[in-house]
């Protein structure tokens, strides 16, 4: 029987212990599944600015590091980043589970996210990020968020090609990220046994 195991890899503000992660924590103990909460390296350093791609790089390592076939769990820009390392290391996926995905935005979405911080990023301002945890320090700028929106997964691929079950669940509510986007990413997964689940909540699903 091959071995399983769940990784969560949390959203852009948020911590590896949220809302979702508890209860995704408490559904492998009752079933017996080994469970991980990524902690991307460098997240909350107040010298680095975010990019996408440093969390990719994590969930690539995270991934390559056990033999064991993978069931990722994403949530929020954190669901960019798993469909980024899906896309670079298929083979050691099992599956996925992902809560209001960050696809398919363009830049305007940091204006809901911080009001007026369009405007100061395209006159090269660098930015800190909202964070559930004062103590967690995260910086953006326009460079590394472009990268985030003008190459996201849904963007560079016309059809995104995935060997394992997905699930998307997204809030009809959301007022970050539209969850039309989320019914066109599942038009684009090529999977044989995919769904999407609209639900009555926002964004931060609990």
């Amino acid at each position: 029987m091959t071995r399983l195991r769940l990784l969560f890899c949390h959203g852009l503000g948020a911590t590896p212990r949220n809302g979702i992660s508890v209860k995704i924590q408490q559904w492998a103990e009752q079933h017996h599944v080994q469970t991980y909460g990524l902690n991307y390296r460098d997240y909350g350093n107040a010298e680095r600015i975010w990019n996408v791609n440093d969390w990719r790089r994590d969930i690539v390592t995270a991934l390559k590091a056990d033999d064991a076939k993978t069931v990722i769990v994403g949530s929020s820009a954190g669901c960019q980043a798993v469909l980024r390392a899906a896309v670079d290391a298929p083979e050691a996926i099992g599956g996925l589970l992902l809560f209001s995905p960050g696809v398919g935005l363009g830049i305007d979405y940091m204006e809901r996210v911080i009001p007026g911080s369009v405007e100061k990023l395209q006159h090269g301002e660098t930015l800190s990020h909202p964070s559930v945890d004062p103590t967690i320090k995260i910086k953006v700028d326009l460079d590394n968020l472009m990268e985030f929106v003008n190459n996201c997964v849904s963007k560079t691929h016309h059809r995104i090609r995935l060997d394992c079950p997905v699930r998307i669940v997204h809030g009809m509510k959301d007022k970050l990220v539209p969850f039309q986007n989320s019914i066109k990413l599942l038009s684009q997964i090529d999977s044989p046994n995919k769904a999407l689940y609209l639900i009555n909540d926002g964004h931060f699903i609990t």
